[in-house]
């Protein structure tokens, strides 16, 4: 919803929490393979 209400301003809005999320959830699936 957020993305189709406004792409351009969600995206510099939300870029940094978007990127640590991502980078979060990268991390937890590679402990999870290692595992």
């Amino acid at each position: 919803m957020a993305k189709r209400f406004n792409p351009e301003r969600f995206a510099r809005c939300t870029a940094k929490s978007y990127s640590r999320k991502e980078a979060k959830a990268k991390r937890v699936k590679i402990r999870r393979r290692k595992r």
